[in-house]
């Protein structure tokens, strides 16, 4: 199951007692998951979890029963609910041609956004990347959708507009965006796991940083040693070790035993105290003598 579906599945579990919240997350279900023909209003949804839902939700709140589930097969397994307009409906179908935010209560904003979700909403496997996106054909639910998403007063979500060929895309990137929507429609078990996803992937980040610095410098360590081995062995062929200064033999002798050593490690093990300037300017001065011989 992918995690998108995960977080479907969680929200479709939700009981929901109050009549106006029942009613708001319906009519975000059915503005944009629902196609109008010919009398009847169908919906289809890939996941069995989130027809069920809307199933009880329009039979609380019409208590008519007259619903049609059909399961059928075409590309893909889609669970579809079809409704007669002709009868009592508990939406009327003008609200869903010209739908509009001031038709439900503020208080129940949260209800409608889950609602508009789980027709048309989509989130990415963190392991993957931080993105919830909503994919709608119609320009006036795309802009009524992305002015509802504005006015959550608690949590700031910043959506974004993506014009495509199959209609208009509103995103939202970032992780903690993501979390306190997620927390907002009530998926709290899918958004502790996205947070535990995320903060694995950080310290895996963060010791894959601390892999390559430390390679860097070893890398960088290594080359330098090598540098100087080569230099102090020339010294040595042309027997000219004897005559250096005891501070660059000892440094000499030093950079040889220990090749991985940094030059602080180096630092630390002459007899006299002596800086990590200091040792590499003896080591500089091995080099360029060796370019004399």
């Amino acid at each position: 199951m992918s995690f998108s579906s995960k977080v479907k599945s969680e929200i479709a579990a939700l009981e929901i007692k109050k009549t106006q919240n029942i009613y708001a997350q319906a009519y975000g279900m059915l503005i944009f998951g629902a196609k109008l023909k010919e009398g009847f209003l169908t919906v289809s949804y890939e996941n069995e979890k989130v027809a069920e839902k809307l199933y009880l939700l329009l039979n609380i709140l019409s208590n008519l029963g007259n619903f049609e589930k059909n399961y059928y097969l075409t590309k893909k397994s889609l669970y579809s609910i079809k409704i007669d307009l002709s009868s009592n409906f508990c939406i009327n179908p003008e609200i869903l041609n010209k739908p509009r935010i001031s038709n439900i209560s503020k208080d129940c904003i949260a209800d409608f956004l889950t609602g508009a979700f789980l027709s048309c909403g989509s989130v990415m496997d963190p392991e993957t990347d931080y993105h919830l996106e909503f994919n709608i054909p119609f320009p006036n639910s795309c802009s009524l959708l992305l002015d509802t998403l504005n006015q959550l007063k608690n949590i700031k979500l910043r959506p974004k507009i993506l014009e495509r060929k199959s209609g208009f895309s509103i995103y939202i990137k970032g992780s903690e965006k993501i979390e306190d929507f997620l927390v907002l429609m009530g998926a709290k078990t899918c958004a502790m796991e996205f947070m535990q996803i995320k903060m694995l992937k950080e310290v895996r980040n963060n010791i894959n940083r601390n892999i390559n610095f430390e390679t860097a410098n070893l890398s960088k360590i290594t080359s330098s040693s090598s540098n100087h081995i080569k230099a102090i062995k020339k010294i040595i062929d042309s027997n000219a070790f004897s005559s250096l200064s005891p501070l660059l033999r000892e440094t000499a002798n030093l950079r040889t035993t220990h090749p991985y050593a940094s030059l602080n490690e180096l630092s630390l093990l002459h007899k006299k105290k002596v800086s990590k300037s200091g040792v590499n300017h003896r080591l500089k001065k091995l080099i360029k003598l060796a370019h004399k011989l």
